[in-house]
């Protein structure tokens, strides 16, 4: 399954780019009579949705095949194409907005790959900020954690390792898949500690303690920031990079695009 998704996606990026997908996508928008930087917003987004599309099989594949074979498997189709329908929705209701800034300073900022990393990294932050208060109740229910002998064993390891949280919660991940799993989750004072439903029905509080403490090494040993920092400044590489090849003709010919633009970049 692996080695063969790998194969499909690449030859997947081959047919965006040596293929003329994206200059297809590109010549699309560009008929209509939109402003460039709304055309610019459609390419992008419709590039992303005919990947998504594109690997819609191997998603299914995993969930109503591989994962039931194991017996995990507890989504339904009409679930799954929930899920779908609000991960597009938040992706051109966050992501919309995020575009168009970008594009917009693309269009007419010096060193505007600096001015988009900072853009893209506030964004991020924001967003890790946002993710357990907002977006993550969007799609499963988050209970406080009824287990008074286990909470108080929680807060005591909480305590022990200078997490501070603004609350311990129960997921119902039953709801999708047979898999347990704990996760702390935000940053800042928005964090809290999540356990799926299905992890407190089958390990006993000191296997939960112990799944827990390994989520916490994580915190403790500044997992989280040491990956923001690398993220970050590969991104800049990334962005600094792209400045560069975004003012060369042979960037966009090479990679099988027509005419040069801000979005095709």
């Amino acid at each position: 399954m692996g080695e063969k998704e790998r194969a499909f996606g690449a030859l997947v990026t081959l047919g965006f780019t040596l293929g003329g997908g994206i200059d297809w996508i590109a010549g699309l928008w560009s008929a209509s009579s939109w402003s460039a930087t709304l055309q610019g917003m459609a390419t992008i987004l419709t590039f992303f949705l005919a990947a998504q599309l594109l690997d819609l099989p191997f998603d299914l594949y995993r969930t109503f095949v591989l994962e039931q074979r194991h017996g995990f498997n507890r989504n339904t189709p009409r679930q799954f194409a929930t899920d779908l329908l609000m991960q597009w929705a938040l992706t051109l209701a966050l992501g919309g907005p995020l575009l168009w800034l970008i594009l917009w300073v693309m269009d007419g900022a010096g060193l505007w790959w600096l001015w988009a990393w900072a853009i893209l990294m506030g964004f991020s932050l924001v967003m890790a900020w946002a993710y357990p208060t907002f977006i993550a109740p969007l799609f499963n229910r988050f209970t406080p954690l009824a287990d008074d002998a286990l909470r108080s064993r929680v807060e005591a390891l909480l305590e022990r390792c200078g997490f501070h949280s603004k609350g311990i919660f129960v997921m119902d991940g039953s709801r999708r898949s047979g898999h347990g799993n704990a996760y702390f989750t935000g940053i800042g004072n928005n964090k809290r500690i999540v356990f799926f439903d299905t992890l407190l029905t089958t390990l006993n509080h000191d296997e939960v303690e112990a799944v827990l403490a390994h989520e916490l090494g994580h915190f403790k040993r500044k997992h989280v920031v040491k990956m923001l920092g690398v993220s970050a400044t590969t991104t800049l590489a990334g962005f600094a990079l792209l400045g560069w090849l975004a003012g060369n003709d042979w960037f966009y010919h090479g990679l099988g695009v027509s005419q040069p633009s801000n979005a095709a970049a």
